[in-house]
């Protein structure tokens, strides 16, 4: 197994792909058909990714059981503080309960088993409308005490994104981008976080699943994805592609850290395999938005928006 790159941000050593582990916590994604992966079954994926390279994990409070188990396997690892591991805040919580979310935090630092987070992020961009309101603040001052290195924000559409890109004390940001999804691209998002040196991760470079499935089995889970997923289906045919090979070229031709949540050993084999190969050129890039972004629409790149058949 080849391992994997990284990039440089702020003489930070980021590899350009992280473990996502929401699906050591709970069941998770529309292709999901496995469940959640045991105890031992995690802890191989991730002393797999450790040892392929990967040095960031992302998870979240909201995200079931998954900052313990990855807690435990980080420790049981010695990797704990090493590691670069970004937490998000539930959404379950009130913005302007500060004192709930100094606490919720300081209870992700004891699951995980870390002396300090790598990452906090909002999990919803809405909160920054309470970020002059004390929330900042807060996290600010748990930043300066050595409990947080880098604040961010997860986001769904170039709007937020912009927002939190303009907010002071923002760090990273977390976006969605995919083949089928180019909106961060097109509106400048990437461009402009490069510029005022904030770090994007990208996420959902799979549409949860839905961008690897066959065309008859999106018909049967999301029938309005059906023309897109033949279509898409098709290209990666013409280029001698697998379906995962195409996205994956794609994601890789970002330049950024992508965040890949994965169930099981063989899937980050399979993922670091991909993330070993070329990038997409542009104009491959530019046959792809011509063939397949006018089958495009909000209801299918907005899993929120979905209502899949059982």
């Amino acid at each position: 197994m080849s391992g994997i790159k990284s990039i440089s941000w702020r003489g930070e050593k980021i590899s350009l792909l992280a473990l996502g582990t929401v699906q050591l916590g709970m069941d998770y994604g529309i292709a999901n058909s496995h469940g959640k992966p045991s105890e031992v079954q995690a802890r191989e994926l991730v002393h797999q990714a450790w040892a392929s390279g990967i040095n960031v994990f992302d998870t979240a409070q909201a995200y079931g059981e998954s900052e313990t188990v990855l807690g435990k396997v980080l420790n049981s690892m010695g990797i704990s503080d090493s590691a670069k591991v970004i937490s998000k805040l539930s959404p379950s919580l009130s913005p302007k309960d500060l004192p709930a979310i100094s606490a919720s935090i300081e209870e992700s630092m004891r699951k995980l088993g870390v002396r300090q987070l790598w990452g906090l992020m909002l999990h919803r961009s809405e909160w920054l409308d309470n970020w002059n309101d004390g929330l900042g603040e807060i996290l600010e001052k748990m930043r300066r005490n050595g409990e947080i290195n880098y604040l961010g924000v997860s986001v769904y559409s170039p709007q937020e994104a912009k927002k939190a890109l303009n907010t002071i004390g923002i760090d990273m940001l977390q976006t969605p981008c995919n083949a089928w999804d180019q909106r961060m691209i097109e509106s400048g998002v990437f461009a402009d976080a490069k510029s005022k040196d904030k770090l994007c991760f990208v996420r959902s470079i799979y549409l949860q699943g839905l961008m690897l499935m066959s065309p008859d089995k999106v018909m049967e889970k999301l029938p309005s994805a059906y023309q897109a997923s033949l279509k898409w289906s098709s290209f990666a045919e013409t280029k001698g592609l697998s379906k995962a090979e195409l996205a994956a070229k794609f994601a890789k031709s970002l330049d950024l850290p992508v965040v890949v949540g994965m169930e099981s050993s063989k899937q980050l084999e399979e993922n670091v395999e991909l993330f070993s190969a070329e990038a997409l050129d542009p104009k491959t890039i530019a046959e792809l938005r011509e063939n397949l972004i006018p089958l495009i629409n909000d209801e299918l790149i907005n899993p929120a928006k979905w209502n899949p058949t059982k």
